[in-house]
């Protein structure tokens, strides 16, 4: 199974708003597809982290920024049967905000 997000990945250089809203209408956030799980943050930002309370995972993960976008993003693959608390912590114009 292809990960939605790695197929949008693959088409990349042409992507545009129009196209992200497309694939978030589509797909929802978080995506859940078996075992991994992606988060997604849209927005301007100079750094996006999941901060999270999953048993035996680090409880701060930087997100990827998607190139010539404003799309932040994360996949994991958390343990079977998780229950998932979580933020995001996004940095922006020097300091930082938990949403």
């Amino acid at each position: 199974m292809t990960l939605a997000i790695l197929e949008l990945l693959e088409g990349s250089e042409s992507l545009d708003a129009k196209a992200i809203d497309a694939f978030i209408e589509k797909n929802g956030s978080p995506i859940v597809e078996g075992p991994t799980i992606t988060f997604l943050y849209r927005g301007r930002a100079e750094g996006v982290r999941l901060r999270h309370f999953i048993f035996g995972l680090p409880t701060s993960q930087a997100f990827r920024h998607m190139a010539g976008t404003d799309l932040w993003y994360l996949s994991m693959e958390v343990p079977r049967n998780s229950r998932i608390e979580y933020k995001l912590e996004v940095d922006q114009r020097g300091g930082t905000r938990l949403i």
